[in-house]
């Protein structure tokens, strides 16, 4: 008697399975989108708020020294791969590569005087294009005017 009642199976069955597999791959693709994009414009970031940081450094030091400062790149065609400030051949802080980014400026180096201004030589205002290798979207833009003052903007310069 006991076996004619119909048994109650627990679990899933392979078709429903397969449909919460196909979702959560769907869904993880969005994600990942996602979380690419978030990880550029946070390179771009990254690497403008290194630069600030650096050229504010370069000024406040050319006041306190006395003597210039300078913020040039390691190589001397790519600032991305890095750059160094130094007064009077001593290195105060040095920069390692910036990867994922690129950081576009005419200029070959950056010098403070004494009196933390840029010379007058230079042009009224120096740019920096920043962002991600791979994108045109999330550019940062780092600029100095004659007063040495640097300032950040996000999108491109201009």
């Amino acid at each position: 008697m006991k076996d004619n009642l119909p048994r109650l199976e627990k679990g899933f069955t392979l078709v429903e399975l397969m449909v919460v597999i196909a979702i959560m791959g769907i869904m993880s693709g969005f994600a990942s989108y996602g979380i690419e994009a978030l990880s550029q414009g946070q390179r771009a970031r990254n690497a403008g708020f290194e630069l600030m940081s650096s050229l504010v450094l370069a000024r406040s030091e050319a006041v306190k020294r006395g003597v210039d400062v300078t913020v040039a790149p390691v190589s001397a065609d790519s600032w991305q791969s890095g750059w160094t400030t130094s007064a009077g051949g001593v290195t105060i802080r040095a920069q390692g590569a910036m990867a994922g980014v690129v950081i576009g400026t005419t200029a070959t180096a950056v010098t403070y005087k004494n009196t933390g201004r840029l010379p007058l030589a230079q042009n009224n205002t120096l740019d920096f294009q920043i962002g991600p290798a791979s994108s045109a979207d999330y550019a940062r833009c780092v600029t100095l005017d004659l007063s040495g003052s640097p300032r950040s903007t996000t999108g491109a310069c201009g």
